[in-house]
């Protein structure tokens, strides 16, 4: 049933990664644009572009859109070198690249969540089905060598103290 279930999993992975992909990017866009008003989804957004080296959802674009700065600013957290105000104006220069991260965050973390789902599967699923499959082999050969005989044991009345049975 567990490699039944594992196969199922596996298999309709690309569905799973496909709906928590589209959910994130609503939810990533809609924190985003209260990027500003919004001490949480600030710290969370620093946080994340710092640590994921990422910079808005799809890319440093997308603070332009949010309404972030003037149009052409992005937060200090996207820049390669972070100090207080790098993140202006560099939507408009030439190559921004060379100041700041332009990959967007949402296939970071995507790609992130499919490695951890990838070990997971891999040092813990899989040694649990390996598992159960030699139980279920090692109980079917008990079952051959006693020639699938079934043994009855009764206990004598007087082994019996009140509802425990003496062992």
């Amino acid at each position: 049933l567990e490699l039944i279930a594992s196969v199922g999993v596996v298999s309709k992975s690309d569905v799973v990664y496909n709906d928590l992909g589209n959910c994130l990017l609503d939810s990533m866009t809609a924190s985003m644009d209260s990027y500003i008003g919004n001490s949480t989804d600030t710290q969370l957004w620093n946080e994340i572009q710092t640590e994921q080296n990422c910079c808005g959802v799809m890319s440093y674009k997308d603070w332009a859109k949010s309404g972030y700065g003037n149009g052409t600013d992005v937060p200090d957290s996207c820049c390669l070198l972070i100090e207080d105000g790098c993140g202006r104006g560099v939507a408009n220069e030439k190559n921004p690249g060379n100041d700041i991260v332009t990959d967007g965050c949402l296939s970071t973390i995507l790609n992130a969540m499919v490695r951890d789902v990838s070990e997971l599967a891999r040092n813990v699923w899989m040694p649990v089905v390996v598992i159960h499959a030699v139980l279920l082999l090692l109980l079917i050969i008990a079952d051959r060598l006693h020639g699938g005989e079934r043994k009855v044991i009764q206990l004598p009345i007087a082994n019996y103290v009140g509802k425990y049975q003496i062992v």
